[in-house]
C-alpha cells in the first residue's frame, strides 16, 4: 500500500496527503501542489503531544516548499516521521 492512501493518513476524517507547499525560498516564485520534489528534511512538531509532520522538499530547479501533515494521534504522527526520515537522502 502507498502511504498516501494508508488509513493512517487521516485528520478529523481528511485525507492529509498531499500537503499543501508554501515555498520557502528559490529562483521562480510559483505555486506547487502534489507530489513535485525530493525530500530533503522531515521534522516532528513540537507541540505537546506531537500530532504534525513537517516536510521540506526541494525541486529540480532549486525551489524549497514547505508542507504539513496533521494526525489526530500522536503516535501515527512518531510514526510516519520514523518512515520519512529513513528515507531523506
Amino acid at each position: 500500500m502507498e502511504l498516501r492512501n494508508h488509513p493512517i493518513m487521516l485528520c478529523d476524517g481528511v485525507r492529509t496527503w498531499s500537503p499543501r507547499w508554501s515555498q520557502l525560498y528559490g529562483p521562480s516564485n510559483r505555486s506547487v501542489a502534489g507530489e513535485v520534489g525530493v525530500l530533503s528534511a522531515v521534522f516532528l512538531s513540537s507541540t505537546i503531544p506531537p500530532d504534525k509532520v513537517h516536510l521540506v522538499i526541494t525541486t529540480a530547479n532549486g525551489n524549497c516548499y514547505l508542507g504539513k501533515l496533521m494526525f489526530e494521534k500522536p503516535s501515527a504522527a512518531k510514526e510516519i516521521f520514523n518512515v520519512l526520515i529513513a528515507h531523506i537522502k
